[in-house]
């Protein structure tokens, strides 16, 4: 938001800048709250199964002192926990210098499927930023410069960022950014096509509404998914701990069977 806010300063459009900034956030609400709905279910099941087994544990415990339980594969929620701790520790203290996060966001950038929607609305945010400073007239390496700061993307930005030279050296705004590799070929169609009939900001608009549309599809197609993952995970659960129960509950009443005898 605030290199958006720079792109703004410098070339004089700050209402309008505010304007789709807000337009960003009532966007990327909209996108977090499809994600909760879809993905609320599944949250509730996995909840559920471990409140559901500890409470009947809980209650055969208290009914029949020394009965068979359900087991509880702790290892496993030690792992998961441990895990989720590191998660947040790491996006809390390693994340924010400069170097831990161009290295995650070539990562992300990496994962299928993740990476390309992750990839495309920097993309979205880079066209929107030098589209509005190159209507506005800004020189072009400053525009570049700027842009490619919009882009909220460290590895995006880190490839982008060096082109501003080669603008300056008299290069074209297709063949530089062309020369970054950190651009798709759509883009590049829609930069060449734009300084060809002299309207840049317009194509680069359009690509931008394209990408974010196309990102807050995946998204919401990447929520259904984790949710599906997370019903199945605990389908397995709960059908390894039926089979490790009845499997424990045979073998007492087997063995009980052989005292008597």
């Amino acid at each position: 938001m605030m290199s958006m806010v720079r792109v703004a300063e410098e070339g004089g459009f700050m209402s309008d800048q505010f304007k789709q900034l807000s337009e960003y956030i009532r966007r990327d609400v909209e996108l977090r709250n499809s994600i909760k709905r879809e993905t609320a279910m599944p949250k509730i099941t996995v909840i559920a199964s471990v409140i559901i087994i500890l409470g009947t544990n809980a209650l055969i415990q208290a009914i029949a002192p020394g009965g068979v339980t359900l087991p509880m594969p702790w290892i496993v929620w030690v792992i998961t926990i441990v895990i989720g701790v590191g998660c947040f520790l790491f996006a809390r203290l390693a994340l924010p210098h400069p170097n831990v996060r161009r290295s995650f966001d070539e990562f992300v950038l990496n994962l299928p499927g993740i990476g390309g929607m992750v990839h495309g609305f920097a993309m979205a945010k880079f066209g929107r930023a030098f589209g509005a400073l190159y209507k506005s007239g800004v020189d072009l390496p400053k525009a570049v410069r700027l842009a490619a700061d919009a882009t909220g993307n460290e590895a995006v930005r880190t490839k982008v960022a060096p082109a501003s030279r080669e603008l300056e050296e008299g290069r074209s705004i297709t063949d530089t950014l062309a020369a970054t590799g950190a651009f798709t070929p759509m883009v590049l169609d829609m930069s060449r096509t734009g300084e060809t009939t002299g309207n840049m900001d317009q194509m680069l608009i359009k690509m931008s509404e394209y990408y974010e549309d196309e990102g807050a599809v995946k998204a919401q197609m990447s929520a259904k998914i984790v949710g599906v993952v997370c019903l199945v995970i605990v389908a397995v659960y709960v059908c390894f701990i039926l089979i490790t129960f009845y499997s424990s509950l045979f073998s007492r009443i087997g063995a009980a069977g052989s005292d008597s005898n």
